[in-house]
């Protein structure tokens, strides 16, 4: 009879866990610009595992790289930033991150177009 290490198997599934837990990068479908303020509203597109859409994103930051390319109907290349992201004003000033949130879908930002 094989023995079975319990601590293993709690590792193994915690691990797995925080890894679908864990937000970070997507590709997303861009729905709508605003040019003046340089956020996008994207579509996620990869499914859930239950095979339904996921949320949009909205107001996502566009990186300078990206600006003067991307347009309605594009592949954006998105990723989750570290940490919360709810005090940057655009700026190249610091800022006092707002809470404890982490690789959240609500700190994200478009870095490519595909």
């Amino acid at each position: 009879m094989v023995k079975r290490d319990n601590l293993h198997v709690f590792s193994e599934t915690i691990s797995k866990n925080v890894m679908r837990t864990l937000n970070v990068g997507t590709l997303a479908r861009v729905t709508r610009l605003d040019s003046d303020k340089w956020v996008a509203d994207l579509q996620p597109m990869p499914l859930t595992s239950s095979g339904i859409q996921r949320a949009p994103l909205m107001k996502v930051h566009i990186s300078k790289t990206v600006r003067d390319i991307l347009k309605v109907g594009d592949v954006a290349v998105v990723l989750f930033l570290d940490r919360n992201i709810n005090n940057f004003d655009g700026t190249n000033q610091n800022f006092i991150i707002a809470n404890d949130r982490t690789h959240s879908v609500n700190d994200a930002v478009i870095v490519g177009v595909l």
